[in-house]
């Protein structure tokens, strides 16, 4: 799908579009939240994200964060138009000249649950000796 590019700002807790790999590699164009502060990156540093996915179980999986979203993706702040959570775990890194779109916020509530999902994930596999590892 192709979309324009946009000129909104590029800033923690936007939503962006971007191509990013799932876990087995296959790369498409889909929403992922920032999670770096892009204010301390240099400009050729990437930004880090979590992906954005509409595929996941009710009850809703440990490590993801339920997004609000409205079929008219225009009626909300994420401007998410399906059902939508944060996958916490599922890190990327994306160069902004590779950002496709800038979209919505991620609201407070929920950007404060990812921000304590993320210290955790990162707590535990700190523990597991893995805290390179970002699968």
């Amino acid at each position: 799908m192709k979309r324009s590019a946009s000129t909104g700002r590029i800033e923690y807790g936007r939503i962006i579009w971007a191509r990013v790999a799932d876990r087995n590699g296959f790369v498409k164009e889909r929403p992922a939240i920032i999670v770096s502060d892009p204010a301390d990156a240099h400009a050729g540093t990437p930004l880090v994200i979590v992906a954005i996915t509409t595929t996941f179980s009710d009850p809703l999986p440990e490590w993801h964060v339920l997004l609000p979203w409205n079929r008219d993706g225009r009626r909300v702040m994420t401007q998410l138009s399906s059902r939508s959570a944060a996958v916490v775990g599922w890190f990327d890194t994306v160069d902004r000249h590779d950002v496709i779109e800038v979209r919505g916020t991620v609201p407070a509530k929920q950007m404060g649950r990812i921000e304590e999902l993320m210290r955790l994930w990162y707590a535990a596999k700190e523990m597991d000796g893995n805290q390179s590892d970002l699968d």
